[in-house]
């Protein structure tokens, strides 16, 4: 990930401890600070890997076919039944080893991939105790890849939704869907400018306090 992109996850983290601490002292249960982990299965990402090596002229070794997901974000909740969620995923993942479509040579090619995914969602509780919940909301995708032989770039605005439960008004796990808009920049080894989407299935194990 480039170092500007570092400093806008510094930003985030920085600007929603913040609000939180201010939410605490001034509104008590409106606000919650949340913090979660969980995973994206991405069928297009696996795609997209395998169509840009046997564009060189290699077979992919690499199964990699979705993400790592790390959530920071703070909810305010207007009223007792909907909240307004703003944050962001870090979503992340690697590979590179492939062969020659020939069987002669390869490559090692060690890389780490990564999306920041800045969102905003709103959240409907089905009841006052807050137990079950759905959301859905839009996400802006910058992406970032270590690879040599890839290149991206943001195709425009994602979406996602889920369905999710809250345990013990701190643990929240919920899973759903992700789109994640994003366009292959022309390189070398990839010589047309292909639109993926590389979301999908999504679950999350959050913490709100």
């Amino acid at each position: 990930m480039k170092y500007k992109q570092w400093k806008i996850v510094v930003g985030l983290v920085l600007a929603f401890s913040a609000c939180h601490a201010v939410a605490e002292a001034q509104e008590g249960d409106k606000f919650d600070f949340i913090v979660g982990l969980g995973f994206v299965i991405a069928p297009e990402y696996g795609d997209y890997v395998d169509d840009v090596y046997n564009a060189a002229g290699y077979l992919s070794l690499d199964d990699t076919a979705g993400w790592i997901d790390l959530y920071l974000g703070v909810e305010y909740r207007p009223v007792e039944q909907f909240g307004i969620l703003v944050g962001s995923d870090l979503l992340f993942n690697g590979g590179g080893d492939a062969t020659s479509i020939g069987g002669v040579g390869g490559i090692d090619e060690t890389y780490v991939n990564a999306i920041l995914l800045p969102s905003i969602y709103g959240q409907f509780y089905f009841t006052q105790s807050r137990t079950f919940y759905i959301n859905g909301g839009i996400n802006f995708p910058i992406p970032e890849t270590g690879s040599d032989f890839f290149g991206w770039e943001s195709d425009g605005v994602g979406f996602g939704a889920n369905i999710g439960v809250e345990i013990a008004d701190v643990v929240r796990i919920e899973g759903g869907y992700v789109s994640i808009p994003i366009k292959t920049e022309v390189t070398a080894n990839n010589p047309v400018a292909t639109g993926y989407d590389f979301g999908g299935a999504q679950l999350r194990v959050l913490l709100a306090f």
